[in-house]
């Protein structure tokens, strides 16, 4: 695979990207789809009704759209972080403070130890860097917000489609081994939201919405009645462009990750008909026999053995 290859691949993943996050950040925006996240997943909203979780939204004069909060956390000691959306959310549960919650739409490009890590040090900047917000560190530890982070996984994995993982970090304190009580350190919630096909069945309500709004296989109208007789979710048709834009990027995510699959296959290919090549001739040279007598003796992929000849004749033709 050559350099400008390579280039074209990163090129087509970052333009699929910035698509994703300008479509995202238009649908998630709407109280119906914000409102049917949280309460899919964030255990404060779990079981509440749409209108009870609209109470705790910030909205635009025009009733629909959520207000988010800046989405650029600079810090000059660690550089700044860019989030999809980010809102400020009251907490349903009377006494407790606001919640901060950040959502991502994930696309192809991390997998995996990374991504996790990616997660965990988002989270924990916005932990930390509420101490902007407050004069004196006393302050801050008396006021500081729990934060939550959803990743919306457009094209996961196939053994991750339809699922919602949860990070469980420090849900519990012991100081011996017959007593375990709640954690009080409770104040970062981390949800992986993988979206799967239409028509898949699903263990969480949420989900399924989520692969019903993102779905090319059924048309605008007949989405639009689907979301509301099973999801209670009344959207706009501006919500259902983008929706339908992010469908066709999950798609095109997919393909950019099969092409990047094809790609490292045939990286590797490559790599074994050098290294198969050079053990040949290497092989040749000391004992003094010619390669097409080494060949056949020689174990190698099947699938190799052509371009493995072809590697060699060429040499010899030098």
């Amino acid at each position: 695979m050559s350099m400008n290859q390579k280039t074209d691949s990163w090129e087509t993943e970052v333009n699929v990207d910035v698509r994703k996050d300008q479509a995202f950040k238009s649908l998630i925006t709407d109280k119906d789809i914000l409102s049917a996240l949280l309460g899919g997943v964030v255990p404060e909203f779990k079981g509440l009704r749409k209108e009870k979780i609209f109470e705790c939204l910030p909205l635009e004069a025009d009733g629909r759209t959520v207000i988010g909060r800046n989405v650029e956390h600079p810090s000059p000691a660690n550089g700044p972080i860019y989030l999809d959306s980010v809102f400020d959310v009251k907490s349903p549960i009377e006494g407790n403070m606001s919640l901060i919650v950040a959502i991502e739409a994930q696309g192809p490009r991390m997998d995996g130890q990374a991504l996790w890590n990616r997660e965990l040090y988002y989270s924990s900047r916005l932990i930390a860097d509420q101490g902007a917000l407050f004069r004196t560190k006393n302050e801050l530890y008396h006021n500081l917000r729990k934060t939550v982070v959803i990743w919306v996984k457009l094209s996961p994995g196939a053994k991750e489609s339809n699922t919602i993982v949860r990070d469980y970090r420090v849900r519990c304190c012991t100081d011996r081994p017959d007593m375990v009580w709640e954690s009080p350190l409770d104040k970062t919630e981390i949800f992986e939201v993988n979206v799967g096909a239409y028509g898949d069945s699903v263990s969480e309500p949420v989900l399924g919405m989520r692969n019903t709004l993102f779905s090319s296989k059924i048309d605008d109208a007949e989405k639009v009645k689907e979301l509301m007789k099973n999801y209670d979710i009344d959207v706009s048709d501006t919500v259902i462009e983008e929706a339908k834009r992010m469908g066709a990027l999950a798609e095109e995510i997919e393909l950019v990750r099969e092409e990047g699959r094809e790609e490292g296959r045939s990286c590797r290919d490559a790599e074994l008909v050098e290294f198969y090549t050079a053990e040949i001739l290497k092989r040749s040279d000391e004992t003094g026999r010619s390669v097409e007598d080494i060949l056949p003796e020689t174990i190698v992929p099947p699938e190799l053995l052509d371009a493995i000849r072809k590697r060699l004749s060429d040499i010899q033709k030098r």
